[in-house]
């Protein structure tokens, strides 16, 4: 069992909040360092998670891990731990989320949920896909 980081604990609670602290988080930017954790965390090298959404690896390099995304690294940023709380909530334990979340999936045709990230209408899709699983939906 691998114990969750308090940073990435916390900005995964933010995840689930209220919108109004998200969409402040995203304004304010989040730290590098924030975002090296969530990677190690889910299970993915930085530069995957990176690539998966669409982030400049080069400009992640060249970043101190105290300096701030900018607002669109931030919201993508802020959509992997938005999915991967709720993954936690429906499918029970971090360990569950952190394998699933990378495993292909038959409804998302045979796609990792992880590569639906990059873009709003993939990660509603993702989260539906959750949804129907809390609700115990077969699809």
């Amino acid at each position: 069992m691998v114990k969750i980081d308090k940073d990435v604990r916390n900005f995964l609670k933010v995840a689930q909040g209220p919108v109004i602290n998200q969409i402040s988080i995203i304004r304010g930017g989040i730290r590098r360092s924030l975002f090296t954790k969530m990677a190690k965390h889910i299970g993915l090298p930085q530069k995957g998670l990176a690539q998966t959404l669409g982030l400049e690896e080069r400009t992640l390099r060249n970043r101190s891990a105290h300096q701030r995304f900018t607002e669109v690294e931030s919201e993508k940023s802020l959509r992997v731990a938005r999915v991967y709380a709720k993954a936690i909530d429906a499918l029970g334990s971090d360990e569950s989320a952190r394998k699933w979340i990378v495993s292909t999936i038959k409804s998302l045709g045979n796609r990792r949920p992880i590569d639906f990230l990059e873009t709003d209408v993939g990660t509603q899709e993702v989260l539906n896909v959750l949804n129907a699983i809390e609700w115990g939906v077969y699809l």
